[in-house]
């Protein structure tokens, strides 16, 4: 068995911290073109620690995340409730996609989104910004599992159905037939 020599796996550690910071940077700075107020910036920013890209070393380019309400005010600095007001404004402006997965809808077991398996009931989010192509394309198609999905922009991904299948038009704009 092969090991890596110490100092690679230290540059590699450095490169990727590098790259966080220059990604962070230029997160920031589109939240500055975009005009966003110091809490939406906040919690935008709390947002991103969670996601695998904004996590130490991790390799996974997904930028969803499940954090509770009160973690992220905890980061951001802000009041829970100030934390579900900014959601909803950013999921209007269409930086955050919120899954709402229902508990109720007698769907037994787990929920998986992106390939991620997570209990039904957690909001799951998404920064827009950071999303490949591929995993917005994923989030559309939980709107025609029944799931409730927020955000703006959401339409563009959704994919049209078959001839003869009709969608309510609130199913149309993520939210539950």
């Amino acid at each position: 068995m092969t090991t890596k020599p110490r100092h690679e796996v230290a540059v590699k550690a450095a490169r990727t911290a590098s790259c966080r910071k220059r990604q962070l940077k230029d997160f920031l700075r589109h939240c500055d073109r975009k005009g966003y107020t110091a809490p939406e910036r906040q919690v935008m920013t709390a947002l991103w620690v969670h996601t695998p890209n904004g996590q130490n070393g991790a390799a996974d380019p997904s930028a969803m995340c499940w954090p509770k309400v009160g973690t992220i005010a905890a980061l951001s600095g802000v009041t829970e409730r100030s934390v579900t007001r900014i959601l909803s404004a950013l999921s209007d402006a269409g930086e955050v996609w919120i899954a709402r997965p229902s508990r109720t809808r007698g769907l037994a077991g787990r929920l998986q989104i992106g390939g991620k398996d997570l209990d039904r009931g957690v909001n799951v989010y998404v920064l827009v910004y950071f999303a490949p192509e591929s995993e917005l394309r994923a989030w559309a198609a939980l709107v025609s599992k029944g799931i409730r999905v927020e955000g703006a922009g959401l339409a563009k991904y959704v994919e049209t159905p078959a001839k003869g299948a009709e969608v309510s038009p609130r199913a149309a704009a993520g939210g539950q037939p």
